[in-house]
């Protein structure tokens, strides 16, 4: 008895596959099917046309579409052994082609690839809008946007070309580059934030430090300054006994051994002057500047 009746359930569930789940595996469209799958195909094309969306993409598919539905005609009618006018003009369509495998199924994969990138449009277009929204939101709370209002710029380029991936893919890479800019920009309100609570909890400490460093940094600034102008005196005063010396030598280069002529020797003596001149000039200066300084034993220093 229990036997049976299980029997009975697996005939039942074998007769719901059959009348349920084989007849939506092996339809096929009919004809019917076809003409209305492109009149919908048409009215989608419509509305995007209205929305003023570039349509090239879907106006080949629906002309596909439209071939497919005559090849389909065609290949019934051959199917069907007709004769006649339409049947001859059939033969002569298809001829060297496999007509066998044409079906109203062909119709509705270009209708629904229509049907597809419509939806894929109007989803980008929304993208588009509130990516706007954002970035106008985020530039308003004092973030960096102009690199995601270039992406933008180019998603609705990319768009209007309907190269839909592309511009999708701008669109995430300014969606991306926001939240990058956003994150910094919390990042440092809280340094921000954690850094005053500091200040304001160690003011008293914070401030010694600065006046004891900066008191330091004063007394250590003044002794290598100081340092620089001794080092730069003595630079002068090196300077000025090697010109000397030439100028000596050019004198006894030009009277005593006459090696060198008038004329190489007054261009050297003008150098020699005009060196002496500047560095006469900077000795006093250089040692002005030390003694502010509080550097007053100069006796290696003197002229």
């Amino acid at each position: 008895m229990e036997h049976s009746i299980l029997n009975r359930v697996k005939l039942f569930f074998l007769f719901l596959v059959f009348i349920v789940v084989l007849p939506s595996v092996f339809s096929v469209a009919t004809r019917d099917d076809a003409v209305a799958a492109i009149a919908i195909a048409e009215s989608d094309i419509q509305a995007m046309v209205l929305d003023n969306l570039s349509v090239s993409s879907v106006s080949d598919s629906l002309v596909a579409a439209n071939k497919a539905l005559e090849r389909a005609d065609f290949a019934l009618l051959l199917a069907q052994n007709s004769s006649g006018e339409l049947a001859d003009k059939a033969k002569e369509i298809l001829k060297g082609l496999d007509y066998v495998g044409f079906s109203y199924d062909d119709v509705l994969n270009y209708t629904n690839a229509i049907s597809e990138r419509k939806s894929r449009a109007y989803l980008i277009v929304d993208s588009i809008k509130v990516l706007g929204l954002k970035i106008d939101d985020y530039n308003y709370q004092g973030v960096n946007t102009t690199s995601s209002e270039e992406f933008l710029d180019n998603a609705k380029v990319s768009f209007g070309k309907e190269r839909y991936d592309e511009a999708q893919s701008f669109i995430s890479s300014a969606d991306s580059e926001l939240e990058s800019r956003k994150a910094e920009i919390v990042a440092v309100n809280v340094l921000v934030n954690s850094s005053k609570g500091f200040f304001e909890r160690n003011w008293h400490q914070l401030l010694f430090l600065f006046v004891f460093f900066g008191v330091i940094g004063f007394f250590v600034f003044r002794k290598v300054r100081a340092f620089r102008l001794r080092k730069k005196l003595i630079s002068f005063r090196a300077q000025k006994v090697a010109v000397l010396r030439l100028k000596k030598k050019a004198q006894v280069d030009r009277f005593k051994k006459r090696t060198l002529s008038g004329m190489l020797y007054n261009i050297k003596m003008d150098l020699y002057e005009k060196k002496l001149v500047s560095i006469e000039h900077n000795l006093p200066v250089l040692k002005g500047k030390l003694e502010r300084y509080g550097l007053k034993d100069l006796k290696n220093l003197k002229d």
